[in-house]
């Protein structure tokens, strides 16, 4: 928007001036003054919108600030104005700003009397820059829009409802083969253009979308202008004013008539091949292809199975009459750009692109149009082609329909190479019949024979021939393996039921001579494409020879293999049947539990094969002094037990001493060797009151553990409250809470110090490292709790290794207060010491802790060392090699203590803690103590008094001379951090 300014001429000096001046300086449009040679005044938003200052513009001629295109006409303007002449008043002008940008402003001129003489005008500006960018953008859109429209075939419409009269977009004439001024002016004008049968279409849509505010969109016959009859899709909705009255139609409308054309051709070619299939539908596609797209040729192939680059005709038009078929190779051919990729057209030209192509030349090919035929999981087929040897346009629907038919061609294609497949299948399928191992019979609906495989023929005796027509059960004579009753015919069940019958068991099959055979059969329904059962498959398979390994493996599934006789798991079983006929009949039984005695000696003396004739001897032995039903099983190496039922434990115990005895006097020879075994037995009384199995069978171990710890061939019966008993289930408990604790790292290390007595300078701080069990309840096990049942099952070297390996790692870590050259006396038990790899174990921890080995003591008790004599030097000299100590532990406890002392190379004395505890009552112990640290000092050996737990001992300690002292009046043992 502009503000002209207008001003009568005003004399210098008037009052005027002050007034355009103060009006000039707050107006926000841009005003300047101007003669024919420069601005003579400008104000404050000039200034703002050119970006020139007010001085700088009053030496710029007027038409500097247009952009240099415009300055000679923006001159001859203004030349013209201040002469007088008649030019525009207002108009829009592209400026140059001081930063150079380009803005458009709406310029307002008129004269200005200056009463100078000089003629003058005055120019007010307005920036119109953002308009003018809006208005470009919209010509532009429009531009876009009409662009789409006129590529999409789209004219759209205005139809105003008061008025009657329709607008059409500019170039609507050219998709209706008319000028704009032929198109029709009024609603009416074109509804009477309408074809008669379509009409009522059109008024029922207008009529919905007018009363019911739907939009439309319907297809219709039209007659254009030029009186053709063309078809077309109208679509549009109604525009309301604020009462909601239509007021407007606004829509498009596209040109629909070769579209119609194309399903015209379509629907010809479906109506000429929708009767035939296979190679008549391919033929007769073809023909109906170039029928209907006006083309010369038409053809159909698929790809060569062993050569990619090669295709095969399936169908050929060839102008007149369907052409001889032949293979090709695509190499050089526009095929080669369409079999396995995409569609392809050439509307003219097609033999000179392809000059390797003599087929394409000498046939003299203008266009070609192909499609590529793929199976459902998108495999190249072939390819569908149509040509002609004149040029094709590019409007021609041939390439939609060959799209369209692509697909049904491909799945023709696709069901002859499964037909053929199938037959090749079919013949496999007789070749396999009969060569598998399986007897096959096939049957029709009836249940009656149609087919035998040889296989069928050699196990039931019939041939093909002569079982042809014959039910099943005449051919098929199958009884049940146990009972020999004749089975009933699984054909017949499964045409009853409809489903696959397996017949759970094992059956005989007679042969038509009188052979059995046993089998496994099944009976399968054969169905038609519709689901109708027209047949069953019989299949058998002759297990004789599975059957009898069956059995042999069931057998010895239950029995040990070397005795014959019944093995743990059978005798599991019987036991566990004993037990719920003790509880529900109130019966009594009994258990025993052998153990051969000195069985191991024939075995490393003689070998494993005196071992297993010695066990046959004694299974023997032990069967000929039991009843018939009494159970005698083989649980595992040399052990046995026997089951006694409806037997007495007094019963019992008189044929238990029978068995020893007899085991007793039994001699067992081998190689002029002659051998005395026993046995000793576990009594078990099998009561109403008898616990699980599990707790009776350890029980049984349990008391033959106690026969043999007893003194051995001897029986040891069961009571509740036997203490012996009760000991060897404590000890047994033990195992599986110490497996348990190092599962679950419930070991812990407590240490206590060791301290001199007399003074030494330089000595490093010294403890002893004890092992506690943190029991399933948090609290602290001490080692005399499971110390004896590690050791007496063999699990102490195990806990050896972790107090090494816990003790190292704590050195290394600096878990104590002390500093750290605090040293640690690590206790280790005889069966580590005889362990060849138990040194390599610890060697290797000191490498990997990185420990300094003259921080570790060893402490080692006397009877161990003693019992691993040779072991112990060995370790003892390694060790120490390295820099580590040894502590000989509970010295004086054994009756050769000093005979043995010279052999050990050892550092420390640890007086048995019995001698220390009773030095003040018994002067006995007192010489004791006191000669062991004389024979120590003699030696060399420092010694240290244990088990120190009061201010007397610990002095009367000093008054002999003892060099170090520990117990519980010097410091309790505490937990290793």
């Amino acid at each position: 928007m502009s503000f002209p300014f207008r001003t009568p001429a005003v004399a210098p000096g008037h009052e005027s001036v002050s007034w355009f001046r103060a009006m000039a300086e707050t107006t926000s449009t841009a005003m300047l003054v101007f003669t024919a040679a420069r601005y003579v005044y400008a104000n404050r938003a000039a200034e703002e919108m050119t970006g020139y200052s007010a001085a700088e513009l009053l030496t710029m001629a007027p038409q500097d600030l247009a952009a240099p295109e415009l300055r000679p006409m923006l001159r001859e303007r203004i030349l013209a104005r201040l002469h007088g002449e008649e030019v525009p008043e207002r108009y829009e002008l592209k400026v140059h700003t001081r930063d150079g940008r380009e803005r458009w402003v709406e310029i307002s001129a008129g004269l200005l009397d200056t009463g100078a003489g000089e003629p003058a005008g005055l120019v007010t500006a307005v920036d119109v820059t953002e308009r003018k960018l809006a208005e470009v953008a919209l010509r532009e859109s429009g531009a876009r829009l009409e662009l789409a429209q006129r590529t999409a075939g789209i004219a759209s419409w205005e139809w105003n409802l008061l008025t009657d009269e329709i607008l059409f977009s500019s170039h609507a004439g050219e998709l209706l083969g008319c000028g704009t001024a032929d198109l029709w002016k009024t609603g009416r004008a074109f509804l009477a253009a309408v074809y008669p049968e379509d009409q009522e279409t059109i008024v029922n849509a207008l009529g919905l979308c007018l009363q019911a505010g739907r939009d439309f969109s319907v297809e219709l016959r039209v007659f254009a202008p030029d009186g053709k009859l063309r078809w077309m899709t109208d679509s549009g909705r109604a525009l309301r004013d604020e009462t909601g009255t239509p007021v407007r139609l606004i829509g498009v409308a596209q040109d629909i008539s070769q579209r119609k054309i194309s399903e015209e051709r379509l629907r010809s070619i479906v109506e000429g091949t929708s009767s035939t299939t296979g190679a008549d539908f391919l033929r007769s596609l073809v023909r109906n292809l170039a029928s209907a797209l006006s083309t010369k040729l038409a053809l159909i192939s698929e790809v060569v199975a062993d050569d990619p680059h090669r295709v095969r005709l399936l169908a050929f038009w060839a102008g007149a009459d369907y052409g001889d078929l032949f293979e090709y190779d695509i190499r050089g051919t526009p095929c080669e750009n369409v079999v396995g990729r995409t569609f392809c057209y050439y509307p003219r030209d097609t033999w000179r692109l392809f000059p390797d192509d003599v087929w394409m030349q000498r046939e003299k090919i203008e266009s070609y149009f192909a499609v590529p035929l793929f199976d459902a999981e998108d495999r190249p087929l072939g390819h569908m082609a149509v040509m002609d040897t004149a040029p094709l346009g590019h409007d021609m629907p041939a390439m939609s329909i060959l799209k369209i038919f692509a697909a049904r061609a491909g799945a023709e294609i696709e069901r002859k190479i499964a037909e053929a497949a199938l037959a090749q299948e079919k013949e496999r399928a007789q070749v396999t019949l009969a060569s598998i191992g399986d007897g096959v019979i096939r049957t029709d609906a009836e249940g009656l024979i149609d087919y035998l495989n040889p296989v069928a023929e050699r196990l039931t005796g019939w041939t093909t021939a002569e079982a042809y027509g014959e039910p099943v059960l005449r051919v098929f004579k199958i009884v049940d393996e146990a009972t020999g009753r004749a089975l009933p015919d699984p054909v017949e069940r499964c045409l009853r039921e409809g489903q696959v019958i397996e017949l759970p068991d094992y059956s005989l099959l007679t042969r038509r001579d009188g052979g059995e055979f046993a089998i496994r059969d099944s009976v399968a329904p054969i169905r038609d494409g519709q689901g109708r059962i027209t047949g069953t498959v019989l299949v058998f398979k002759d297990v004789t020879q599975i059957r009898g390994m069956e059995r042999e493996m069931m057998w010895l599934a239950r029995h040990d293999p070397l005795t014959g006789l019944i093995n743990r798991r059978e005798f599991e079983k019987r036991l566990q049947q004993c037990l719920v006929s003790a509880r529900e009949e109130d019966r009594q039984h009994s258990l025993f539990y052998l153990d051969l005695d000195e069985f191991k000696v024939v075995n490393d003396t003689c070998g494993h094969l005196a071992g297993d004739e010695m066990l046959k001897q004694v299974t023997a032995l032990l069967r000929s002094h039991l009843r018939k039903h009494d159970t005698l099983a083989r649980l595992g190496g040399d052990e046995f037990g026997v089951l006694l039922e409806d037997t007495t434990a007094e019963d019992a115990r008189e044929i238990g001493n029978h068995l020893r005895l007899a085991v007793k006097r039994f001699r067992f020879a081998w190689q002029e060797r002659i051998f005395e075994i026993g046995v000793s037995i576990g009594l078990v009384p099998l009561t109403p009151d008898s616990l699980d199995i599990a707790q009776v069978l350890s029980a049984a171990d349990a008391a033959c553990y106690v026969a043999k710890e007893g003194g051995r061939n001897r029986i040891h019966e069961y009571q509740p409250d036997d203490s012996a008993l009760a000991e060897r289930y404590g000890e047994m408990q033990w195992i599986h809470r110490i497996h348990k604790a190092f599962a679950e790292h419930r070991f812990c290390l407590y240490y206590q110090p060791i301290v001199p007595l007399l003074p030494r300078g330089g000595q490093p701080p010294l403890c002893e490292i004890f092992i506690r069990m943190i029991d399933e309840e948090g609290r602290i096990a001490t080692p005399g709790a499971f110390i004896p049942a590690a050791e007496r099952y063999h699990l102490i070297a195990s806990i050896d290794r972790w107090v090494v390996h816990a003790a190292f790692v704590a050195l290394a870590c600096r878990a104590l207060s002390h500093g750290d050259d605090t040293c640690f006396a690590i206790n280790l038990s005889g069966q580590s010491l005889g362990d060849d790899a138990f040194l390599e174990f610890v060697l290797e921890e000191i490498e990997h802790t990185g420990v300094s080995p003259e921080r570790i003591y060893f402490e080692i008790t006397e009877t161990a060392a003693v019992g691993n004599l040779t072991q112990a030097v060995r370790f003892i000299a390694a060790l120490k090699a390295l820099g580590c100590r040894f502590v000989l532990d509970d010295f004086g406890s054994g009756l050769s203590s000093f005979a043995y002392l010279k052999n050990l190379n050892v550092d420390f004395l640890k007086i048995d803690g019995a001698f220390v505890r009773d030095m003040l009552t018994s002067s006995v112990q007192r010489a004791l103590v006191e000669s062991i640290h004389q024979i120590g000092q003699v030696m060399g050996i420092r010694t240290i008094a244990e088990s120190v737990e009061n201010r007397e001992t610990l002095d009367l300690l000093l008054e002999i001379g003892v060099d170090y002292a520990q117990g519980y009046g010097i410091a309790m043992p505490e937990p290793l951090s």
